[in-house]
C-alpha cells in the first residue's frame, strides 16, 4: 500500500528514488516511536550542477532551494495520504542553508547525518568523504527529506554499511575548505573522523557572503567534481 502510495506522489519517476529503513535504536530518542523511515531523495539537474565547480551560482542556489521546496511539499502529500489509511509519520524536512554556525549544524549537519542514515539503511548509497550521500544512478547530485513512521516496513534493498569509494579522492583533492582527510566511511566510524564540519561551514559562510550577501551558506563544489552518477 505504501508503494502505491509514494508511487502516486513521485512523479515524474524518473527524477525520484526512494527506500524503507528499519531503524531501531538508530534515531534520536524524540522518535522513539518511530521505528521505520522512508527516505526520498530527488535527483539535482546535472547542467546547473556543472556550472558550480569554481563555487556556488545563482542559478544553483535557487535550484537546490526549488529541490527543496518541492521534497516538502510531496513529504506533506504522502503524510496527508497516510493519514487517510491511518498511518502515523514525522517529516524531516531537507536540509536547508541557514547562515549562524549553530543554527546551520543543527539544520544541515543532524539532518543531513539522518537523512544520510536512513538513506543508507533504505540501501539507496553510501556516504562518501565529504559527508554526501553517494547513489549510483545520480550520485550525489540528489537532494533527501524523510519520513519516519511506526508502520511496520520492509527494507527491500539491502542497508549500504560502508563507502563504496574506494580509492577515489577528486571530492577531497577539490574541497576548497580541505574540509576532509579522505578517510571512508563506514557504520563505525564517526562523521567527525573523517569531515571536519566546521571547516566546511566556513567556506560556505566565505561563498556566500561573497555571492549571497550573507543570507546564504551553502558551496557544493564536491557534489560538482563526483564522477558516480556522471
Amino acid at each position: 500500500m505504501i508503494k502505491e502510495i509514494l508511487k502516486s506522489h513521485l512523479t515524474p519517476r524518473e527524477e525520484y528514488l526512494y527506500g524503507f529503513a528499519d531503524l531501531q535504536g538508530l534515531t534520536d530518542p524524540v522518535f522513539r516511536n518511530f521505528r521505520y523511515g522512508i527516505s526520498i531523495g530527488k535527483k539535482l539537474d546535472n547542467s546547473i550542477v556543472a556550472t558550480i565547480s569554481n563555487g556556488p551560482t545563482t542559478e544553483f542556489l535557487s535550484h537546490y532551494l526549488k529541490v527543496n521546496h518541492d521534497l516538502e511539499q510531496v513529504a506533506g502529500r504522502i503524510k496527508s495520504s497516510l493519514r487517510e489509511n491511518h498511518i502515523e509519520a514525522v517529516i524531516i524536512k531537507p536540509s536547508g542553508t541557514a547562515t549562524p554556525w549553530e543554527a546551520w549544524k543543527a539544520n544541515v549537519v543532524q539532518a543531513e547525518i539522518l537523512h544520510s542514515l536512513v538513506a543508507a539503511r533504505a540501501g539507496l548509497g553510501w556516504i562518501g568523504k565529504t559527508g554526501l550521500l553517494v547513489t549510483r544512478i545520480f550520485g550525489p547530485r540528489i537532494r533527501f527529506v524523510t519520513l519516519l513512521t511506526n508502520y511496520r516496513l520492509e527494507p527491500e534493498s539491502k542497508p549500504y554499511e560502508m563507502s563504496e569509494c574506494g580509492d577515489c579522492r577528486i571530492c577531497v583533492f577539490n574541497c576548497p575548505a580541505k574540509a576532509a582527510n579522505g578517510k571512508p566511511w563506514n557504520i563505525l566510524v564517526e562523521r567527525g573522523k573523517f569531515l571536519n564540519e566546521e571547516k566546511c561551514y566556513n567556506m560556505c559562510k566565505e561563498f556566500g557572503e561573497g555571492q549571497f550577501n550573507g543570507d546564504h551558506t551553502i558551496c557544493g563544489i564536491c557534489m560538482a567534481v563526483c564522477p558516480v552518477g556522471k
